[in-house]
């Protein structure tokens, strides 16, 4: 019987070791699977592609 991976709960730790691990508010530790941060990537361009066409404000750098 094969594990099911719960890959949800991976990436919302993969971005939280991210989080924790930001320097100078634009680096991080990339030592994390590609696997998860590729999902993650995916699911941001998802995020930012649905609020442009719903005309949601998007956050600016400072």
């Amino acid at each position: 019987m094969k594990m099911q991976l719960n890959t949800d709960a991976i990436d919302d730790a993969t971005l939280a070791l991210l989080y924790l691990t930001l320097h100078d508010n634009e680096r991080a530790w990339k030592g994390h699977d590609w696997d998860a941060i590729n999902r993650c990537i995916s699911a941001a361009s998802s995020a930012i592609q649905w609020a442009k066409r719903n005309r949601w404000p998007l956050p600016r750098k400072a």
